[in-house]
């Protein structure tokens, strides 16, 4: 249950982040409360896989990343745009990804014991 409460508070973070509402601090206070809430598996889980590193020091790492021309195929996964009045099952889907579906693939790999360390981070 706190695996999916972090889920949706970093999917929150991040559907909803705008640089002039939210900016860095914005963003680290939403993955140190996202962190407050994960089990003790998880939290060293994470400490593995971030080297030590916090949800809070990597809060910002979308956003950073997304004008590298190194991660340029991920940039749809930055948000979803929902119509007013629409739920997500009723929107036409971006052929690129989107928030939603880059989740469901960071999931994926994440559970694939087959993936690299470097792919889970």
């Amino acid at each position: 249950m706190k695996y999916i409460f972090f889920l949706l508070v970093l999917a929150a973070n991040i559907t909803f982040a705008n640089d002039m509402y939210w900016s860095k601090t914005g963003h680290r206070v939403v993955g140190e409360v996202a962190e407050q809430h994960l089990t003790k598996k998880a939290k060293r889980a994470i400490n593995d896989l971030l080297e030590g590193e916090s949800l809070a020091a990597v809060a910002n790492f979308a956003d950073e990343i997304k004008s590298d021309r190194a991660y340029r195929k991920f940039s749809a996964w930055h948000y979803v745009n929902i119509p007013f009045g629409k739920t997500y099952d009723e929107i036409e889907k971006n052929e690129y990804g989107d928030l939603v579906q880059g989740v469901k693939t960071c999931l994926e790999i994440i559970k694939d014991k087959n993936s690299s360390k470097e792919d889970k981070v």
